[in-house]
């Protein structure tokens, strides 16, 4: 038991490390209410001028992109529970070679 707690530890203090990492990427981790439908939370970051980058395994969890410097904010104070920065993942990065203006 106490290897797991570690474990889980560990794995909680990595996935903040991350989160906070400062890296600019124009993409954030939405979190919506536990009842909101995957149509909700989409609706939610197009009306605040983000755009669908990828979906969690759960409905109201997914990646949104957006330019606007207040976006985060904007979500939390439209109803989302957990709207933060996150460095760029897999596959939902700009690619390398193109300047950040090309790539939309």
């Amino acid at each position: 038991m106490p290897a797991a707690a570690l474990l889980i530890a560990v794995l909680l203090a990595l996935t903040a490390g991350w989160l906070l990492s400062g890296t600019k990427s124009g993409q954030y981790l939405i979190v919506t209410a536990p009842s909101s439908s995957l149509v909700d939370s989409v609706n939610l970051v197009t009306g605040h001028g983000g755009r669908l980058a990828a979906t969690g395994a759960l409905p109201n969890v997914l990646i949104a992109g957006s330019s606007h410097a207040d976006f985060a904010a904007s979500m939390r104070r439209a109803g989302a529970w957990l709207a933060v920065s996150v460095p760029p993942i897999a596959g939902c990065g700009i690619p390398s070679g193109l300047p950040q203006e090309q790539a939309r």
